[in-house]
């Protein structure tokens, strides 16, 4: 199984594997025809973490959210299964949605009210400008390490039975 990851910062990176209000989505500033609705992408914590980051704002979403020098870094945490791309629901420029669940572009394509390929996404997550949606995660029994890339990047052939283990038992529970 040839299988793509994703380097995340942390602590958002570990955020995908919380029991509780789980970080099911990604915000990215791009989205990727590399990618469908069910594939399965690995989440690789990178080695950097977010210099300054205000606690506070994520209470809501994160109220124990751990101190970044416990976090792994460089290594895969586990995967996530792709549901989609989207918008923030939230996002008060530029999109209205449409009947059909879809967002339609209101100053980006002249007023002709071409649909947009992205759904709406509310999760308290989402901030865009491109939602990167989940709807499982697989979390590994413990960090793997691993050197990371850029983009998405292709899992090394030693880290994909572990991950499609991971899988394996979270959709067996499912």
């Amino acid at each position: 199984m040839r299988l793509l990851a994703l380097t995340v910062v942390q602590p958002w990176a570990s955020g995908f594997f919380k029991a509780e209000n789980w970080k099911d989505v990604e915000n990215r500033t791009w989205a990727s025809r590399n990618i469908k609705p069910g594939d399965w992408i690995a989440i690789h914590a990178g080695l950097r973490c977010l210099p300054h980051i205000n606690r506070e704002h994520f209470k809501a979403t994160w109220p124990d959210m751990p101190e970044l020098d416990t976090l792994p870094h460089g290594a895969l945490l586990g995967a996530v299964r792709f549901q989609g791309f989207g918008v923030p629901y939230r996002d008060p420029r530029r999109r209205i949605l449409d009947a059909s669940g879809f967002c339609t572009a209101t100053d980006t394509d002249g007023g002709l009210g071409r649909r947009c390929r992205y759904r709406r996404h509310c999760s308290p997550w989402a901030c865009g400008p491109v939602c990167w949606c989940f709807d499982l995660a697989a979390p590994l029994p413990a960090p793997r390490a691993c050197v990371g890339g850029r983009g998405l990047w292709v899992v090394p052939v030693g880290h994909v039975q572990p991950l499609e283990q991971a899988i394996q038992a979270v959709l067996e529970a499912a």
